[in-house]
């Protein structure tokens, strides 16, 4: 029973989509309605004298047409477009020194008291970074929960590497030994380095 209503429904749509589709094809029996002319412009129009229209200076100016292929036209087109520059005028030449100039003694910066030395045989190192282990895991593989300077954790296992610099030598219950630019460090769990 269902079905024969589901198909008696279609058997509808069907129809009315072709009886829409011959009404369009036919073409709806008609011309289109014309406008209505309205009478007030006309008259409008009509009392307003004649007068030469001004071209409104917030609207292009028309333009020729022109041939791509033509590069004659182009280039004309460009030089008409491009506003002339006045020519520069020279710069004035500078004025010689004539006064003696003593040479400035050296400043220290301020907050800094004592001398300050510059090694330049040996480049400053930048600050290792420092990490905290949050946590650990023994067993076969032991690992570690480290958390860097930014908060970002990673687990690291024993052997791994922590970033270019720093190596997990060992895991243990309470602290991990790490090997960073040739020097051991020992981290504490929760604590920094020792």
């Amino acid at each position: 029973m269902d079905d024969k209503k589901k198909l008696i429904v279609l058997a509808v749509l069907a129809v009315v989509i072709l009886a829409v589709g011959a009404f369009q094809f036919v073409g709806a029996g008609g011309e289109p309605p014309k406008p209505k002319e309205e009478p007030k412009k006309e008259a409008a129009e009509a009392r307003r004298p004649s007068e030469p229209s001004l071209p409104n200076p917030q609207f292009a100016n028309p333009l020729p047409p022109r041939d791509p292929f033509d590069p004659t036209t182009a280039v004309a087109s460009l030089q008409r477009q491009t506003p002339q520059e006045p020519e520069p005028k020279p710069a004035p030449e500078p004025k010689p020194l004539t006064g003696k100039l003593e040479p400035l003694p050296p400043v220290m910066p301020s907050g800094l008291s004592g001398s300050l030395r510059l090694s330049p045989d040996k480049p400053a190192e930048p600050p290792a970074p420092k990490f905290v282990v949050t946590g650990v895991f023994l067993g076969e593989k032991s690992a570690a929960v480290i958390q860097d300077e930014q908060g970002n954790q990673k687990l690291v296992g024993q052997g791994e590497a922590l970033d270019g610099d720093t190596r997990v030598v060992a895991v243990d219950r309470n602290r991990v030994v790490l090997r960073q630019r040739g020097k051991t460090v020992v981290l504490t769990v929760g604590g920094e380095a020792q």
